[in-house]
């Protein structure tokens, strides 16, 4: 009697934790974001300090799927190797990896260190997960049902990066919903000049699922941080060939949702291959691009200048003599340059007394709205 009580219990045990196990790979399924308390006062009037896991690019939190994949939000970085100054690098090893889940424990594989890494499920219910470290210090993490719409959706991706003080990379890339990519690298990249790549359209779909859930269309178009020498990201979406929307976000101050869909892609070109085009228009040497009509301005992010460098780049010759209405100012290699246009003609000074005039075949202010930025030069945001 006593050895059958026995296996039975042991049959209970192992049913439990079957169903306790199971229970928490279907709880875990979704979108999780670390959740910060506001720290309280004991009754001596102390603060209860909690930790707090935060990264340049917002709080830590995942996405689980079905499948056994999961989306480090903040991403997986290589940082022991060193450049020519004894600077440390990053590189980007990608945020989607593998998990699964044993008992009360949360196992993820390293992208770095190649091995699984565990952590303790201390509690998880429906919309509440709590992660229990090796040190036994915890983080929370709050269940999201993000609201996404399906008319939000893009054909192209461009984000730009300005660098910062230290080896914050200077970029501009742009993502087609096809998969193809123009990528130009200036500084602290992998690859300098015009490059070109492809990604799976499985793969941008991530990228603006992502943008989807931070309800980018919504967000303010400017994110300005009050310190000085970050970086600068400009990010702008295309839809129907015009620009859909751009914001600016100096200093990581947009949402953390905005900021955990940017992540990936201002370090895409870690993990992509990239050929190099030799055949370019070598004078298309802007970076801003500042359309000046007398005393009045209209100017160009990052990203939109990129935009409308590779548009130029794709865009034919022409003889046609126009009436410049604009006059577009910029350094190059320590000389000044100038360019002459109407918005759809654009004329440059390829050599010295020669000129090439290059037809977009439509007016680009117009027809991506930017004439309502025209502000006067002494007019200030």
């Amino acid at each position: 009697m006593r050895k059958t009580t026995i296996i039975l219990a042991l049959i209970l045990t192992l049913i439990s934790c079957k169903q306790k196990s199971n229970n928490y790979e279907k709880l875990i399924i979704g979108d999780w974001k670390n959740f910060y308390e506001i720290p309280k006062k004991t009754s001596n009037g102390d603060l209860i300090i909690l930790p707090r896991r935060l990264s340049p690019f917002g709080e830590s939190g995942y996405s689980f799927y079905k499948n056994g994949e999961v989306e480090n939000k903040t991403g997986y970085f290589d940082v022991t190797q060193k450049d020519n100054d004894g600077r440390t690098k990053r590189r980007f090893l990608g945020n989607y990896t593998k998990y699964r889940i044993k008992n009360d424990s949360l196992e993820t594989f390293d992208l770095k260190d190649k091995k699984w890494v565990n952590i303790k499920i201390f509690k998880l219910t429906q919309d509440s997960l709590i992660l229990e470290y090796n040190d036994k210090s915890k983080e929370k993490f709050a269940k999201q049902d993000y609201k996404i719409d399906p008319l939000n959706s893009f054909d192209k991706l461009i984000v730009s990066t300005s660098g910062c003080y230290g080896t914050c990379p200077v970029d501009d890339i742009m993502i087609s919903k096809s998969g193809e990519i123009e990528y130009y690298g200036e500084m602290y990249v992998n690859q300098q000049g015009f490059s070109k790549s492809k990604i799976s359209p499985k793969s941008f779909f991530k990228i603006e699922n992502n943008y989807k859930k931070a309800d980018f269309i919504n967000l303010k178009d400017n994110y300005i941080a009050t310190r000085t020498d970050a970086m600068t990201i400009t990010t702008t979406f295309i839809k129907d060939g015009k620009i859909l929307k751009t914001i600016t976000d100096y200093g990581n101050e947009s949402p953390t949702e905005m900021r955990w869909a940017t992540l990936p892609v201002v370090f895409l070109n870690h993990n992509i291959k990239l050929e190099r085009k030799n055949e370019t228009k070598k004078f298309l040497d802007f970076k801003y691009v500042l359309f000046v009509s007398g005393q009045n301005i209209c100017e160009l992010t990052k990203s939109e200048s990129f935009y409308l460098k590779t548009l130029l780049q794709n865009s034919q010759e022409s003889k046609k003599n126009f009436k410049a209405k604009y006059t577009i100012s910029y350094w190059a290699n320590n000389t000044e340059k100038k360019i002459e246009s109407d918005g759809q003609y654009f004329k440059f000074e390829t050599k010295k007394g020669g000129f090439t005039t290059l037809n977009l075949g439509y007016n680009f202010l117009e027809k991506n709205g930017l004439l309502k930025r025209i502000r006067a030069k002494n007019q200030y945001d």
